[in-house]
């Protein structure tokens, strides 16, 4: 160890001591000089009512040539609030030229700096509209992959609507939003997870709540028989009476487990329309099958039944 580093090892302390000293006066002295310098710094528009709103988003930040003392400039770094345009005579959309209106810039009221020259942006498009709220439904937006042998059976967002503020010329075209995707792969069990609610013009249109919890039902694949289900004959002709033969049919479904389970002969219809689906001489009919939407159908038994039509005795 040379002499220099041991007499700074035994004398660090004095020494920065020493410059700290030397840092506070020199702050002291220069912070009372006046610079013209160029600072960036938050910026907002203050329009003429809370009614009113832009629709477009503005700049965030506004680049200024300012004149100050140092000890001015240097106390912006600890203020919250930057410059405002003061728009309160703004209440329709227009150009606001910002060299033109530098009366118009409200620094932060403490700061004492004088505002020279703007510098960027020079110009703003403001395009104001109305506040408007209203509530609409939330849409899932997810992308579940279930194992072989699964389906999703359900799948729902609480809360299910949210308030919407914005501009009315964006709400008024908005009939859902979307949540952020739920996204699971090999799915066996149901899927919970908390997911945000997107805005769709960020910035702009605000969401309340901001988030939520969404549940997806996934269950396995199961089939089952259903007996005895009635054929039922429509459109008949008057004068004449439709009998189907055999009058019941087995129909085999699918679906997820707790569904099926639950599933009863009066959900499933068996139909045959005979106003569309009749020709002369043709005596064996197959058969439409409805089903609910979460159900799907794979077989009837018989595939086909005979019609008979029997003309009604009018001798009465």
């Amino acid at each position: 160890m040379n002499k220099t580093q041991k007499f700074i090892r035994e004398n660090y302390r004095s020494l920065l001591g020493s410059f700290g000293l030397a840092l506070v006066l020199w702050i002291s002295v220069s912070s009372e000089k006046i610079y013209t310098t160029e600072i960036t710094l938050p910026f907002e528009v203050k329009l003429a009512s809370d009614s009113l709103m832009p629709v477009q988003k503005l700049p965030d930040q506004i680049t200024l040539l300012v004149r100050g003392s140092g000890q001015m400039l240097f106390g912006l770094n600890f203020m919250r609030k930057g410059v405002m345009l003061d728009a309160a005579d703004l209440d329709q959309s227009r150009v606001v030229d910002l060299r033109q209106s530098m009366n118009l810039l409200r620094m932060p009221a403490s700061s004492g700096i004088k505002i020279l020259q703007v510098i960027r942006p020079q110009k703003l498009w403001v395009d104001v509209d109305r506040r408007e709220l209203r509530r609409i439904p939330v849409h899932i937006r997810q992308n579940v992959e279930t194992e072989p042998g699964y389906l999703i059976v359900s799948q729902q967002v609480n809360p299910d609507t949210a308030l919407v503020t914005g501009p009315a010329k964006l709400i008024r075209k908005l009939t859902q939003i979307e949540t952020d995707s739920v996204v699971e792969a090999n799915a066996r069990y149901p899927v919970r997870k908390k997911v945000a609610f997107l805005s769709p013009r960020p910035g702009i249109i605000t969401v309340s709540p901001d988030n939520g919890n969404v549940a997806i039902v996934v269950e396995p694949i199961v089939e089952r028989t259903l007996y005895d289900v009635p054929v039922q004959l429509v459109n008949i002709p008057e004068g004449l009476i439709g009998v189907a033969e055999p009058k019941n049919v087995s129909v085999r479904v699918k679906g997820g487990e707790t569904r099926i389970s639950r599933l009863t002969v009066n959900e499933i219809t068996v139909l045959f329309d005979y106003k569309l689906s009749y020709r002369p001489g043709t005596m064996n009919y197959p058969m439409q099958i409805i089903t609910p939407p979460d159900v799907t159908w794979l077989e009837v038994s018989p595939k086909r039944f005979e019609l008979q039509l029997i003309r009604k005795d009018t001798s009465f």
